[in-house]
Parts: structure tokens; sequence; C-alpha cells
């Protein structure tokens, strides 16, 4: 079947967990023509999912036949809202590895993975830096080693 709309959530994931459908403040409806290059999202929209306790992180978009949902695309949400965000936002580690891939004694290389304790907001959160530090605190000695962006959990 042919798409004839978009239907456009935000939600938890990527996946649309919790998805909370957007509505056109024009159109006032959830479905969206295909061919549109313009739509306003419906006035005190709040970054906020069908579950209180998990923040939208993404936009998802479907296409549909107006029954169906077919193909699907998903962004990440930042949030630019008058709110200001911390300098530093904390999540916690659910899971940290890190992978020693050389044989030398004094030398640090390898790959660091980490996976975030659920639920985590990444509305104000563009990339993780990696660094190292001398002690455990991370305050001193406190060296970057380099970033990457949100949707990544590995560093090598």
């Amino acid at each position: 079947p042919a798409a004839t709309i978009y239907k456009a959530y935000i939600a938890y994931d990527n996946a649309n967990l919790y998805g909370a459908a957007l509505w056109d403040q024009v159109v006032e409806s959830p479905e969206i023509p295909v061919g549109t290059n313009r739509w306003e999202v419906w006035g005190g929209t709040g970054r906020r999912t069908e579950n209180a306790d998990y923040p939208a992180n993404y936009l998802v978009v479907y296409t549909s036949d107006g029954t169906n949902l077919y193909d699907m695309i998903s962004v990440p949400l930042y949030d630019l809202s008058t709110i200001s965000p911390p300098a530093t936002v904390n999540l916690v580690a659910e899971t940290f590895t890190f992978a020693d891939t050389d044989d030398s004694d004094n030398l640090l290389q390898g790959n660091v993975a980490w996976s975030l304790q659920e639920p985590y907001d990444l509305g104000f959160v563009e990339e993780f830096v990696i660094a190292v530090a001398d002690d455990e605190a991370g305050t001193t000695n406190l060296r970057t080693l380099g970033s990457k962006a949100r949707a990544n959990r590995e560093y090598e």
C-alpha cells in the first residue's frame, strides 16, 4: 500500500518506546499528509512520553496508509527550551567495561563500553566525553581522550 500520511511521535528511544503522538497545530490532526513541507507542533507540547518516568529523547516519524505504520526514521531530540541545561549531565552507568588490547604493562590502549541505567534523559546531551585521571574521583590530572556522539556507547 502507498503511504498517504506521516505520523510523528516523541519517544524514549529510537524504536518509539512510550511514543506520544504529535499533532499539527494548523490541521489539528496527528496525520500529516504526504507532500507537506511545513508542520507546526501543537502549542504547549512538552518533551514527555506516554510514561511519565521516561522522557522523550527521540522524534520518530512513520509513513502510513491511514491504518498501518510502515517505514520509520528517528532523530535524537535536543532540548532548546528556555530551561537552562546543566553544564554537566550526570548519567548513571549501568555497566562500564574496559578491554585492554595491548600487552604492555605501562600502556592503556583498548575499548571502553558503557550502558546507561534507565530511565535516562538525553535531552541536554550532545556527546559523551571520555577522560582518564590519576584518582578514582576524577579530580587529579584529568585528561580528555576524546568524545563520542550521544548515540554511541563505545570508545576505542
